[in-house]
């Protein structure tokens, strides 16, 4: 039951990463109008997912530091209501 969990997690991460990194193209409209296709090839390897994790890594660090500090002030501001209402 937890492995399917994971992978119902998962599986919609690694979609929208494919389509944000470019993995899985779109064909797409030109600017003439004309519609365009996209040969679709899917190829991995070590090396690919390895700079793929880096990129990714230094930006979620960041956003999960902010969110702590969100996270943190909140809880701040709530402890702070509770002592308030206890005087």
């Amino acid at each position: 039951m937890r492995i399917l969990k994971v992978l119902l997690v998962l599986a919609p991460c690694v979609t929208v990463l494919g389509f944000y990194g470019g993995w899985f193209p779109l064909p797409t409209y030109g600017s003439d109008g004309e519609y365009h296709e996209v040969d679709v090839s899917l190829t991995s390897g070590p090396d690919i997912l390895r700079d793929e994790a880096g990129n990714v890594t230094e930006p979620t660090t960041d956003l999960a530091g902010q969110v702590t500090a969100e996270v943190g002030e909140f809880g701040d501001r709530a402890i702070n209501n509770v002592k308030s209402d206890d005087e």
